[in-house]
């Protein structure tokens, strides 16, 4: 009795999938697309660039030399003038990507603004950025520390508002993520915006 009552299940079901599976619809014909939706909030721009050659050696004793040329930053704040107390501080960042941890940044800070700027009092760089491996895993390369690299060849347009020129740092052991010493030179070049602040002005006048 039991034997029978499997098969009887056992037929039920197959008779059920048969009815099933052909009871599938074909896909009607793909709709219209959408329109575009609006742009996210993270404005991405590609032009100047800050570029160069980090050469070191990794933790491990392997000796490495990596080029980058870094294009990509977000909206007009990574790129800056701002002038005070007869100062100018010139601010530059580029990254690899807008989601990658490629990343330079530099600041130059100078008694002079118009033309070849020879006047610079203060300056810091700081890279960052990871490579991968050929055997797997990734090379990460940290200096954070805001050392001061020698500028050369700096020269500020105020007539297209471009900054331009040549750099070069050597990065002790003890301030990058390697241990070991490293240098990095190269160039840049990128428009910077005027930050402007408003000021607040005293007055005995009421206002209705």
């Amino acid at each position: 009795m039991k034997k029978n009552k499997i098969k009887k299940i056992a037929v039920t079901l197959i008779a059920t999938l048969i009815v099933l599976g052909s009871c599938k619809k074909d896909p009607g014909p793909t709709g219209i697309s959408g329109p575009q939706g609006n742009a996210g909030p993270i404005a991405v721009s590609n032009d100047g660039f800050i570029k160069g050659t980090v050469i070191g050696t990794r933790k491990d004793g392997t000796a490495f030399n990596y080029i980058f040329n870094f294009t990509s930053y977000m909206g007009s704040t990574d790129n800056t003038i701002d002038s005070t107390a007869g100062q100018f501080t010139f601010s530059v960042s580029r990254s690899g990507s807008v989601f990658s941890r490629d990343r330079v940044s530099l600041q130059i800070v100078s008694l002079t603004k118009v033309g070849t700027i020879t006047g610079i009092i203060g300056s810091s760089f700081n890279i960052d950025f990871q490579q991968p491996l050929s055997g797997g895993g990734e090379f990460i390369f940290s200096e954070g520390t805001g050392l001061s690299p020698v500028f050369t060849n700096v020269v500020y347009n105020s007539g297209t508002s471009v900054i331009s020129g040549d750099y070069s740092l050597s990065i002790p052991g003890s301030q990058n993520s390697t241990g070991n010493p490293a240098t990095v030179s190269g160039s840049f070049q990128s428009a910077v915006n005027q930050l402007y602040y408003f000021t607040k002005h005293n007055s005995t006048t009421k206002l209705d």
